[in-house]
Formats: structure tokens, sequence, C-alpha cells
């Protein structure tokens, strides 16, 4: 009879083949920063199957050995590299394997739910105070509560993503999401209603839903639109859904 669990061995065998492992750990890191790994299946590890990018794979694994497969640590390394920091525009078509741009993926549910919870409600807590640490936690945590509450009606996202009827429908007439784009409070809303211009309201909400000032032709477009209206059409746009 074997000495020990099956789990037990495996575990031994894994730390004692630390190339192997380490290699395997940093590929799905780096899949699950980036959108894929450097080897691609990941669980194809192999000899026939080389790393995309020479090298890179080799460092991350042997820098993840050598500091006792700290995983904090190597997800900083990755996400400080340059190719995660990269946009998904490109002027050409580049080989998705030398993360040359960035890899266009869809928000999963959590992801997009919490998002559009942050995004739209109120600020986080900026006062200067011992409890301040402590206050930002609990808003967190009643974002990631709020965000829980959307998940049953938004789709699951794979390879090909495309919005199902269910999640359109939710997403353009639930009164959850509408109450999102109604002021209450010190929420986005809210603070939207008090711009002293359309250019400034217009600003405020592209940078705060999309991250970037909006462009003469949106400005244009948009500034006589309905605060509410606004919001919805950058929530559920593209640009917000996905990670680019």
């Amino acid at each position: 009879a074997a000495k020990g669990s099956r789990r037990e061995q495996l575990v031994a065998v894994a730390l004692d083949e630390r190339a192997r492992f380490s290699k395997a750990a940093a590929n799905r890191m780096w899949a699950w920063f980036l959108g894929r790994g450097l080897v691609e299946p990941v669980d194809q590890l192999h000899s026939a199957n080389p790393p995309s990018v020479p090298g890179v794979l080799e460092f991350l694994a042997d820098d993840f050995a050598a500091h006792d497969y700290d995983l904090p640590r190597l997800v900083r390394v990755i996400v400080s590299t340059r190719a995660y920091q990269l946009s998904s525009r490109h002027a050409t078509s580049p080989d998705p394997g030398a993360f040359a741009a960035a890899t266009l993926r869809p928000l999963t549910p959590r992801q997009f739910a919490l998002a559009l919870v942050s995004a739209t409600g109120e600020l986080a807590p900026t006062a200067a105070s011992e409890d301040k640490d402590d206050a930002g936690v609990a808003a967190y945590r009643e974002r990631e509560k709020r965000a829980a509450a959307l998940l049953p009606d938004l789709d699951t996202t794979v390879d090909g993503y495309r919005p199902g009827v269910g999640e359109a429908l939710f997403m353009s007439n639930h009164a959850t999401i509408q109450k999102m784009f109604v002021p209450e409070g010190e929420n986005l809303a809210a603070r939207l209603a008090t711009a002293k211009s359309p250019d400034e309201r217009t600003t405020a909400a592209f940078r705060t839903l999309l991250g970037r000032r909006p462009t003469t032709a949106e400005q244009r477009e948009l500034a006589t639109t309905a605060d509410a209206v606004l919001l919805w059409i950058l929530a559920t746009s593209a640009e917000f859904r996905f990670n680019h």
C-alpha cells in the first residue's frame, strides 16, 4: 500500500520538480492577467509546444521559485510588465502570442457588476481620519454586496462572448439598473446634476465610466441627452463592458 495520500505524493512530486511546477503556475497567472498564456493552451506545457516569447516564462518561473513561491510577488511582476499595460488598439493585427497589444476580453459578470456599482455609486471615503481605512473597506464590502445581487441576470463570459436576450433586457429595463442612473445621495447621477455646463457634465460622465475625455463629436452628440440616458449609454457600451 502507498504511504500517505495520493494528494500528498502529488504535492511532493510537484515541489521536487520545481521547474515544471513554477512554469505551470507562472503560465496560468500570465494567462489570467493577459488573456492567454505564454504557452497556449495553458495545460499543454511540453517540448513540442514552446513559449511564444522565448525567455519570459523561464524568468517568471525562476523568480517565482527563488522567492519561495510568493504568489503576490508573481502578480506584481506580471502587472508591472509593459505587455500587461498595453492598449488593445494597434495599427495592425499582431500575432496574439507576441503580446504586442492587449487581448480584448469581456469583463466577467462579477467584474462587470462591481464596476457598474462602483462607477455609478458614491465616491469612496476620502476624509483624512483614523477610520478612513475602515470606512473604505466597509464601502467596498457594500459595493460587493450590491454587485452580487446583479449576478443572476448577467451572462457568463466565454470565448466569442455575445450578450443574450436576458442580459440585454435586464440592462435595458430592470428597475435595479434604472435606479443606478437616478440622482440619489452623492452618487454619480447626483454629481452630474450639479455640473455647470453640458460639456462639464459629459466630461465627468466619460471620465468616470470610460476613463477618458469625450471626443468633440461625442460632446456634440450627447450635449442635450438627459443625464440618466447618458449614463445608461456609457454603462452599457462595449467600451465599458470589455477589458481593452
